[in-house]
């Protein structure tokens, strides 16, 4: 925002928050008073919400990601620099020790042995940072794409699908706490002994219950083995 713009959205954030604890305590807000509270969040989020402007020399090193979205329209996404193409951090001059500078106008400065120092700096190995992580954004994009194409295979495959799906649900029903499926299928079991006393004690609780044990010991007992089985 420029200058201007920035002394605007401070002066209605000043306006907004005298009027918010002026009327605090009041149980119902006077029309006017919600009104121009209303214009000022309405004014706040005109300035907040407006495309990114680039900076001309960030726009120079910059590059963009064109592709295709869903419904077939060109995207571009903006503001994406190379590691190579960022400027280069100027390094600072190291500052002399107070011993040293001491030292050097005084004229007592020992002879400092030039090949034990680069011998020790030889023998320091090189930091292996490693695989550098994945930026969160593309990390979203790419789960994004996993997960639609995943959708579009299962739904291909009748008898996968329905494998899957029962998969799924027998890990809610008879295992707690797991995560050995990637659907997000929802299945509950509801007690009514609240709602109706004594149903528990019913015949009918009964063999349901008595079904879900002898299902439960056909399973096995580690979640991540039921796929398997």
């Amino acid at each position: 925002m420029s200058d201007e713009e920035v002394a605007t959205a401070e002066s209605l954030l000043a306006e907004y928050e005298r009027l918010e604890q002026a009327h605090a305590e009041a149980d119902e807000l006077p029309e006017e008073v919600d009104d121009r509270l209303g214009e000022i969040e309405t004014a706040l989020v005109a300035l907040d919400d407006r495309p990114v402007k680039h900076d001309p020399e960030e726009i120079a090193r910059a590059g963009v990601f064109i592709s295709i979205d869903s419904s077939g329209a060109l995207r571009v996404e903006r503001g994406y620099v190379r590691p190579e193409d960022e400027p280069a951090v100027p390094q600072s001059e190291p500052t002399p020790d107070r011993a040293d500078s001491d030292n050097v106008e005084a004229g007592t400065v020992e002879h400092v042995d030039a090949v034990g120092s680069d011998s020790v700096a030889d023998d320091d190995p090189e930091e292996d940072d490693g695989p550098r992580a994945i930026p969160d954004r593309l990390m979203t994009e790419l789960t994004a794409y996993r997960t639609l194409a995943l959708r579009d295979a299962l739904a291909q495959d009748p008898d996968v699908a329905h494998l899957a799906a029962l998969h799924a649900l027998c890990l809610k029903l008879f295992y707690r706490y797991t995560t050995e499926s990637c659907l997000e299928v929802d299945v509950k079991s509801v007690a009514f002994g609240s709602q109706a006393p004594g149903l528990n004690d019913t015949a009918i609780a009964k063999a349901v219950d008595e079904r879900h044990r002898r299902w439960s010991e056909q399973l096995p007992r580690e979640a991540g083995d039921l796929c398997r089985s």
